[in-house]
């Protein structure tokens, strides 16, 4: 055979190959793309699904009695952590083979949800193998939430366990998750409407809860409801808490905080302090003029011995020498 006939069919025969593995290479992609493209699909339909039917509990079920550590190695039940009345908590899921910088934009969302649905409502479930990492993560990622490590296998029979990455859901005193959901950075579209979603849910949760709560009367006892300042100088702020317990029954909720003037500016929580909690109300007092000061501090809570009255005195005197 002559040398150019050879020549001309090897490279007849070589683009056949490369023609047949093009095709190969094709319809891979195509598969893997139809593949991906139907689970951010089935995705989406699943959060239609949540943000339809306000559910999503089937996705995920809590062992019964299931046991959590805090920072100091001290274990409890994981249903103790969401008190009867207290209402439902927001949980981030997380884990050591989980990327830090997927953890660290989860914690960066909850900053954003947190003030309106209450940063008590927050609760981090985390599972790390060596009892010292939890103080760690708490300090590398900054987290000021209430943090716990859950052994992994407690969760493993879950399937969104698999995905390998942080994931909420929320969780009632019933212990039934719902809104069970994993952020995908591929759709971020997605993830900000479960965002949504859940403020929407706290907003009527809270709001929902507080009314019940203003329903019922509980008890409230104060360390003390005076404080004497002495003397003290003009335009420096001084502050004061008074510490208090709900000896009643039921949650306790202030309702409001009135004081006599300006000069006097409340701090306090608003979310529910359960019974047997302690909670406090702080008072700034800045003086504007010098002499003596007698000031009224008025608090309202749901019990029949609301309003409870405290008192702060003292002296201003002149800053000059």
């Amino acid at each position: 055979m002559p040398l150019n006939k050879l020549y001309v069919r090897t490279i007849v025969a070589f683009l056949l190959i490369v023609n047949v593995m093009l095709v190969i290479v094709v319809v891979r992609v195509r598969s893997v793309a139809g593949q991906t493209a139907k689970s951010y699909a089935e995705r989406e339909q699943r959060l239609n699904v949540i943000l339809n039917t306000g559910t999503a509990h089937h996705y995920m079920k809590i062992p019964q009695q299931v046991s959590v550590f805090d920072l100091t190695h001290n274990v409890m039940r994981l249903d103790s952590l969401v008190k009867a009345g207290a209402g439902a908590k927001l949980v981030l899921r997380f884990t050591d083979a989980n990327c830090e910088s997927c953890v660290k934009t989860e914690l960066e969302h909850l900053a954003k949800m947190a003030p309106v649905i209450g940063a008590e409502n927050i609760l981090l479930l985390a599972s790390y193998p060596f009892a010292n990492s939890l103080p760690v993560v708490k300090s590398q990622f900054e987290i000021i939430y209430p943090l716990y490590n859950i052994p992994i296998d407690s969760l493993k029979e879950n399937s969104i366990e698999s995905i390998q990455a942080p994931y909420y859901f929320i969780l009632d005193e019933d212990m039934q998750p719902k809104y069970v959901f994993a952020p995908d950075k591929y759709l971020p579209e997605t993830a900000f409407r479960y965002y949504e979603l859940v403020e929407e849910f706290f907003q009527k949760s809270n709001l929902s809860l507080k009314k019940e709560i203003s329903r019922k009367e509980t008890h409230i006892t104060f360390d003390r409801t005076s404080y004497n300042l002495g003397k003290i100088r003009q335009t420096d702020p001084y502050t004061v808490s008074y510490v208090f317990k709900n000896t009643g029954d039921c949650p306790l909720i202030i309702k409001t905080v009135k004081t006599a003037c300006g000069c006097t500016t409340p701090t306090y929580l608003t979310r529910p302090v359960m019974p047997g909690d302690t909670s406090s109300v702080t008072i700034t007092y800045k003086g504007a003029t010098s002499g003596y000061f007698n000031k009224d501090i008025t608090v309202f809570f749901n019990s029949k011995e609301s309003p409870v009255r405290l008192q702060i005195t003292g002296e201003v005197i002149n800053n000059e020498p």
